[in-house]
């Protein structure tokens, strides 16, 4: 069985693939000429999107067979002659090895892969990563990438939007807010299609701070590469309140937030909503963080709440959505939550769509709206 993530373009690449020509031409022209080229940007700025561009456009150009490695997936698997065979690339063609997520190949993989190329001269090799690393033994060039332009981005939204108009106003103060990252692009276009927040909302959401740490006396912020005079070395721990505030003022901070304290704010706001609430330990937690209990009039309930501190784009797949489900039906209980810092994938939306009184699924925006329902029970 092949341990990699494979094959065909999914329609959610596709459809993030707009503009990019200058960058699309760059990679085709270093891989005719240097059979190989490296691709890097922060998250969300298309990375992926090109590399199945490619995969999808150049098959002809690949009589060998491409394959297509997610260097998160890996983490457990080694690179061998092998295992790309069973990937579908034959070493007696010309192939190509597309490896997204590179950043995340340990030094082994790395090893392994400079091997492979070298026994093969007939394998071109394609790589993206979240930031500039240096491959010595790759021929070809660096193409970085950046936000989409306005247009672009625009032409992102719009295919979203569909049939929704777009606030051209507002819509520019997002680009500019997102850097031109098409991953918001999409987001904010779907959001705002379903209904499930406004323009403006949309841009509130996407403010935050200009600066943060420690500040001087006058209020000015100490820069953060700047040696921290001694006396102000100090272990400091916030409350959970204090980290609420701060979240009401700036959202994206939840982004900053460890997977843990991340629980312990989920369980700090279900408490304010009126929720007995109980983390799990850390180790061995049976897949879900927490119970969440309530008593009303009614009768009793209880849920399993799972929390996952995604930064987008990365989102909460089906999997784990099934996974907590089966929990769900193990334990009796009568639901469960999903609350996630960042944004979750079409199949699992539709998954809880078909289990809508079992499953609920709490998103960026929908914690914010925890935020604001928390502040008002204060």
């Amino acid at each position: 069985m092949f341990p990699y993530t494979l094959a065909e373009a999914e329609p959610e690449f596709e459809r993030l693939f707009i503009g990019r020509e200058q960058e699309l031409r760059a990679v085709r022209h270093s891989l005719a000429e240097h059979s190989g080229a490296v691709i890097y940007g922060m998250r969300g700025t298309g990375k992926t999107a090109l590399l199945h561009k490619i995969q999808s456009d150049e098959r002809l150009k690949y009589p060998g067979g491409i394959v297509f490695i997610s260097g998160q997936n890996i983490f457990r698997s080694t690179l061998t002659e092998n295992t790309l065979r069973q990937g579908g690339i034959s070493l007696n063609e010309k192939g190509l090895v597309i490896v997204d997520d590179a950043q995340a190949l340990t030094a082994n993989h790395v090893t392994e892969l400079k091997d492979i190329l070298s026994a093969n001269a007939r394998l071109h090799l394609l790589i993206a990563a979240n930031r500039d690393i240096d491959w010595p033994f790759i021929r070809g060039r660096k193409i970085s990438l950046g936000g989409l332009s306005e247009q672009e981005y625009f032409q992102l939204l719009l295919l979203r939007l569909r049939a929704v108009e777009l606030d051209e106003g507002i819509a520019h103060k997002l680009w500019q807010a997102t850097i031109g990252n098409p991953s918001f692009a999409d987001i904010a276009g779907r959001t705002i299609r379903d209904n499930l927040i406004s323009w403006g909302e949309m841009l509130s959401s996407l403010q935050g701070f200009q600066h943060l740490g420690i500040v001087d006396s006058s209020g000015v912020p100490i820069d953060p590469l700047a040696r921290v005079p001694q006396p102000l070395v100090v272990a400091v721990e916030e409350t959970n309140a204090q980290i609420l505030d701060r979240l009401r003022l700036n959202p994206k901070e939840f982004w900053s937030l460890s997977p843990r304290k991340f629980e312990e704010i989920v369980a700090e706001l279900l408490e304010r909503m009126g929720y007995k609430v109980e983390l799990t330990p850390l180790s061995g937690d049976g897949g879900f963080d927490m119970y969440a209990a309530r008593k009303d009039h009614v009768g009793r309930f209880l849920f399993l709440v799972e929390c996952k501190r995604y930064v987008p784009p990365h989102k909460v797949g089906v999997q784990i959505i099934r996974s907590l489900y089966g929990v769900v039906q193990q334990k009796n209980a009568n639901a469960g939550i999903i609350a996630t810092t960042s944004f979750f994938t079409k199949g699992a939306v539709a998954f809880e769509q078909e289990r809508e009184h079992q499953m609920h699924l709490s998103d960026y925006l929908a914690l914010q709206q925890w935020l604001k329902d928390s502040s008002v029970r204060r």
